[in-house]
């Protein structure tokens, strides 16, 4: 997968500086028996009683195809289940959602890597959004992202209240990125108020169906604040000291949210700092492993 990805790189760059032009190659799909595959007349006559009947579906509906999306879609927007059923349909839309771009991508990466070389052609991208997907590419690999604000417009009427504030929160958090070509581009305030944000998620909705994916955003951007980036140290390389500015932002937030997980969390980690007087050391990495990425 690396090599692959160096040599992506490679080509993109060598395509980009000869100013190669859009192909007008088509769009591949991937082999499959078609005889699994459902007809568009076929799909219209689904009647889905479960979130497993739509899991079985989905098999049977070609995952290199776009339009996929669109019939995928459509099978939920037309059940008539409870909140939690159609929660259970969503994940499972979700996970199809993330196949179909993955394979979309590996067949497709030839003509992908011209359009980005062509920026007057938005015929595709236009296609993509029409999806709720957004084409990114960094140092020439390509992903294709899911749009949060899409889905929440899309399927948010009938999900679970936890899943529209997932979404709600998610979509904002889209909109301002955290990262940018590897480097943190959101100020401490911001992180901890994501922080901050995904906590109280999680207290008020630890039944939630994927809490894994809002823990992950958690764990995300603890780390991020208590130990730093590449970009954004949280210790002085050659001093080995905590960073001014993130031991002011850490003491307010210790100070602002002393009833909940993550303040008290915060404030354990500034007591053990102060047993090394702020420097790093082992104890650290070991407070990190214990208590944010356990």
């Amino acid at each position: 997968m690396a090599m692959r990805q160096v040599l992506l790189s490679f080509c993109f760059m060598l395509l980009f500086a000869c100013g190669v032009k859009t192909s007008s190659e088509p769009i591949k799909k991937l082999e499959h028996n078609h005889d699994q595959i459902l007809t568009s007349e076929e799909l219209e006559k689904v009647n889905l009683r479960t979130a497993s009947d739509y899991r079985k579906v989905l098999q049977q509906i070609d995952p290199a195809d776009l339009a996929s999306l669109d019939a995928a879609k459509n099978l939920i927007l037309k059940a008539t289940l409870d909140s939690l059923a159609s929660d259970s349909m969503f994940v499972s839309y979700y996970d199809f959602y993330t196949r179909l771009a993955d394979i979309y991508i590996e067949s497709n990466e030839k003509v992908l890597l011209q359009l980005a070389s062509d920026k007057s052609n938005n015929s595709l991208n236009a296609d993509f959004a029409r999806h709720g997907l957004k084409l990114v590419s960094d140092k020439g690999v390509f992903t294709l992202k899911r749009q949060n604000r899409y889905l929440l417009k899309e399927f948010g009427p009938r999900l679970s209240a936890s899943f529209r504030e997932y979404l709600t929160i998610a979509s904002k958090e889209q909109d301002v990125p955290f990262r940018k070509d590897g480097k943190m581009i959101i100020s401490l305030d911001s992180l901890a108020s994501r922080i901050i944000s995904w906590d109280n998620f999680i207290a008020l909705y630890p039944d939630f169906i994927e809490l894994r994916l809002a823990q992950d955003e958690y764990t995300q951007y603890l780390g991020a604040y208590l130990s730093g980036t590449d970009s954004a140290r949280a210790f002085d390389p050659s001093t080995s000291q905590l960073n001014d500015n993130l031991r002011g932002s850490l003491e307010n937030f210790a100070m602002n949210h002393p009833g909940s997980k993550s303040g008290g969390l915060v404030k354990d980690y500034l007591e053990m700092l102060q047993t090394t007087n702020f420097n790093y050391t082992e104890k650290v990495d070991s407070f990190l492993l214990e208590k944010v990425y356990h």
